[in-house]
């Protein structure tokens, strides 16, 4: 736990100028390699804003029973402005300290927002990959960067995106006829496992089960608070 709180020092910037530097930093530590662990634990990440409050939400799910087997929140204050493309200062230290507040571990995450898709390679699930050091698979709902042509009508149906000339994602259909969803690499897995992966954890619904059920919980938090 203590190279984790360093880590996230590490690259936590003090002023808004030191944040593209640190963006470049981390973006010199992610890895785009095989993931060869276990896929059985799959943890959900979203987060929700209450005034100037963020709630971060982690849930664990099991992909070979469909329940969600451990969850954890936390509410912080934001401490970083809102800056497009800078997002993710804002969200992971609310990340953070769910992510220590988790009893089970999962074996990866997959973080609502973009990985490597983004204008500098780093989006929150590439952030919070490098932070936790951690597998990352960013699902994001709408677009940020990338060239892309829409994927087939049909659930399981996908086309690459591509970013300077290079993969960088995917846009999946996840539900037939329902507008698909942008996938990328964050951290410690290729772009050759996310469709693989993603399709263990896709119901009948838009996003992906772990991250459904967490953006359930971040919202449940949220209404307590009003």
């Amino acid at each position: 736990m203590t190279d984790l709180i360093e880590r996230f020092r590490r690259y936590y910037p003090e002023n808004i100028e030191k944040a593209r530097s640190i963006q470049k930093k981390i973006a010199d530590k992610i890895l785009l390699e095989t993931f060869r662990g276990r896929c059985r634990y799959i943890g959900g990440i979203d987060s929700a804003y209450s005034n100037n409050k963020i709630i971060s939400a982690i849930c664990v799910y099991d992909i070979t029973t469909g329940d969600v087997i451990n969850s954890s929140y936390s509410i912080v204050e934001c401490s970083f402005p809102y800056i497009p493309t800078y997002l993710s200062f804002r969200e992971v230290p609310a990340i953070i300290e769910a992510f220590i507040n988790l009893d089970r571990k999962p074996d990866l995450f997959l973080v609502d927002g973009h990985g490597i898709c983004h204008p500098r390679g780093v989006g929150i699930a590439s952030h919070i990959g490098v932070v936790l050091d951690y597998p990352t698979i960013g699902v994001a709902k709408s677009k940020l960067v990338g060239e892309f042509s829409m994927p087939g009508p049909k659930k399981g149906e996908f086309s690459t995106i591509k970013l300077y000339g290079e993969d960088v994602g995917f846009l999946y259909r996840s539900r037939e006829n329902v507008k698909p969803i942008f996938l990328s690499p964050g951290n410690k897995v290729s772009l050759n496992d996310i469709i693989p992966i993603i399709s263990t954890c896709i119901n009948k619904y838009r996003l992906p089960e772990p991250i459904r059920f967490a953006d359930r919980l971040a919202g449940e938090i949220k209404k307590e608070l009003v």
